[in-house]
């Protein structure tokens, strides 16, 4: 294992790192700070919790000119909680660096405020992509000529906010910058954006299955009501601090209030927080005041919350990659931590999907607040055409015996063939999503595969 200062770091940088806490470098700082440090461009998709924030940060810090009064570095993230996290962990370094200037811009940050800052000019910008537009930093009204590093951090999700063209267009203004590509997965979005501005160095990916020290259990709840289930997992599991996940949020609303009136010590993170108290949530989750935290899945990407022992999945998301960004916020920076996902006997069909992708479950039966030990979920045989056959045919029977309930009329013979056509779109739409599905699950296997 090497050691940090096998990268050639001043002993100030050297003092800072241990007073961060950190005893030797992890796999992706190994392999990320020295190319950082040779102003080298690119791309990197690593697991959460592995430290790759530090990987960026600690060269970047490093490289900047104190005695340079202009913008040296801008880290972009494409949400408000993702860049104050950013903001917090580069102000650790404030201490042993006195003269290091950093701005935050986001939202929660007024914009007449922003500008004021900005004209005091800082060495580091930590920003979501909207407000920095908003001050023009991708246009001639902000000086980018002495920009030595462009982050992206979470690229991904960058990509489907909506700010592709003036990011490619910040991009555009900064040739000769480095570009830092960090992200959990390369859709084709991010693929034409690497490929036409970042000019990568290196590709560098490690394994993004999430943490081998995590262990991963499917637990039916047979048909349990939700919150009852959740109740008897608590009562049974008895977690040291819990992150539950919820898809809707109005599921993340009837979570958190159930649990609330029952006693339990618990806050929620979903969008619709207003910005003050989201930022004060944040705030105690992180002073470790609550012992179970329910979120929708904006809480699943890139947020360091420590110290989460447990994350339990009442439902799984509809785009399968963020049960990885789910299982993520536990056994950070490879500390061990477990997730539990809630499923029904009918509902096996995503257990089964992220099974193939090489997620290796525990199974698990929850009922009379006991856990015991479950059977493995295999796929069944398939006999694709023949079952959807028969749920077609049975449809349409129910669609025609409705419309009998109805008084005869002249217009019947139109009415029932007017209700089986609109079961066969139904059906027809339904194998369409299925196939997207499909290939969706066999991308992922395929990545699976790739990063062994």
């Amino acid at each position: 294992m090497s050691s940090f200062k096998s990268f050639n770091l001043t002993s100030n940088m050297l003092k800072t790192i241990e007073e961060i806490g950190y005893i030797a470098p992890s796999k992706v700082q190994e392999l990320v700070i020295p190319r950082v440090l040779k102003r080298e461009s690119l791309v990197v998709t690593s697991e959460t919790g592995s430290g790759k924030t530090h990987s960026f940060l600690i060269p970047i810090i490093q490289s900047i000119d104190l005695d340079d009064n202009h913008i040296q570095a801008i880290i972009v993230s494409p949400t408000r909680e993702l860049a104050r996290q950013t903001y917090d962990f580069a102000r650790e370094f404030l201490k042993n660096y006195p003269n290091l200037k950093i701005q935050l811009l986001t939202s929660q940050v007024e914009k007449s405020r922003s500008e004021n800052k900005l004209e005091n000019i800082p060495h580091i910008i930590v920003a979501t992509p909207g407000r920095l537009l908003d001050l023009g930093v991708n246009k001639n009204e902000t000086n980018l000529s002495t920009t030595k590093f462009i982050v992206l951090d979470e690229a991904d999700m960058l990509m489907d906010s909506g700010f592709v063209n003036d990011i490619n267009e910040m991009l555009e203004s900064v040739p000769e910058a480095s570009k830092l590509v960090f992200s959990a997965t390369i859709n084709p979005k991010l693929a034409r954006l690497i490929e036409r501005f970042v000019g990568a160095d290196h590709v560098i990916t490690l394994d993004n299955m999430t943490n081998s020290k995590v262990e991963h259990y499917a637990i039916d709840i047979r048909h349990q009501k939700m919150t009852d289930a959740i109740e008897s997992f608590v009562k049974v599991v008895q977690p040291y601090f819990l992150l539950l996940f919820a898809s809707k949020k109005e599921d993340v609303n009837k979570i958190y209030d159930h649990l609330k009136s029952h006693g339990y010590n618990v806050a929620m993170i979903h969008g619709d927080l207003e910005k003050r108290e989201r930022k004060n949530v944040m705030r105690r989750i992180k002073d470790m005041e609550f012992q179970i935290v329910v979120c929708s899945d904006m809480a699943a990407r890139g947020l360091d919350i420590e110290n989460v022992s447990d994350v339990l999945n009442v439902d799984l998301p509809r785009d399968l990659s963020f049960y990885f960004h789910r299982a993520g916020r536990t056994g950070r920076f490879y500390k061990d931590g477990k997730c539990f996902t809630f499923y029904n006997d009918d509902e096996t069909n995503n257990i089964i999907k992220l099974k193939e992708i090489g997620v290796n479950f525990i199974y698990k039966v929850l009922k009379n607040d006991e856990m015991k030990d479950g059977k493995e979920i295999n796929a069944k045989p398939k006999h694709f055409k023949k079952n959807k056959d028969q749920e077609l045919e049975r449809d349409i029977k129910r669609a025609i015996s409705e419309t009998k309930k109805t008084k005869v009329k002249p217009g019947y013979k139109k009415a029932v063939k007017v209700a089986v056509e609109k079961v066969k779109r139904k059906h027809h739409r339904k194998m369409i999503r299925e196939s997207i599905r499909k290939e969706r699950t066999k991308r992922y296997i395929e990545e699976a595969r790739k990063n062994g």
